[in-house]
């Protein structure tokens, strides 16, 4: 949601700091369709599921994502999206701020340079070249400014399970997690 929120304002001019980014938040219309083949985002009626994962939108997300008026409109609707339960979010701050009662947290992570080689394949299959010591980079620069932003920051809840992927497969992250899940 951050992602297509920055992509919305990219597109329209608006800049972090612009006082017109909370209406453009908290107008914005999201649908998500799940699919054989993965979930597709839908923003105001475009699907822009390849649209967020763009090296230019990586780059600006967390600008965005500090904003008061974005956090707030956002964490409305992830909170409206999660009331009829039976769902599963994914977020930097789904179980501190969001959900803090949620009966499953789960905080997932992997070396920083496991995830810029997790990027290089994703953009790679996008069509885009890039050096993997400069996705290392962007994505520690990424994990700093949320971290130490004042409004929501990136941190473990308390009671989340912590699940390093380093070096796992998809089916193996599966299993820790529906394991922990079975387990009451």
């Amino acid at each position: 949601m951050y992602r297509a929120i920055t992509l919305l304002a990219s597109r329209a001019g608006v800049e972090p700091d612009d006082p017109d980014l909370g209406m453009l938040a908290l107008n914005a219309d999201f649908r998500f369709q799940p699919t054989p083949s993965g979930l597709v985002i839908y923003l105001n009626g475009e699907d822009v599921t390849a649209a967020i994962r763009d090296p230019i939108v990586s780059g600006r997300v967390s600008y965005y994502a500090r904003e008061a008026a974005v956090r707030q409109a956002l964490t409305r609707m992830q909170r409206d999206l999660a009331a009829g339960g039976n769902v599963i979010l994914e977020g930097r701050d789904i179980g501190t701020v969001v959900l803090p009662k949620a009966d499953k947290k789960f905080f997932i992570t992997a070396s920083p340079r496991e995830r810029a080689r997790r990027r290089q394949i994703d953009l790679r299959n996008q069509g885009f070249e890039t050096d993997i010591d400069e996705l290392e980079r962007q994505i520690a620069e990424r994990d700093r400014i949320d971290s130490t932003r004042e409004i929501a920051p990136l941190k473990p809840a308390p009671d989340a399970v912590i699940v390093d992927t380093t070096g796992k497969t998809i089916p193996e992250v599966l299993g820790i997690i529906v394991s922990e899940v079975r387990q009451g």
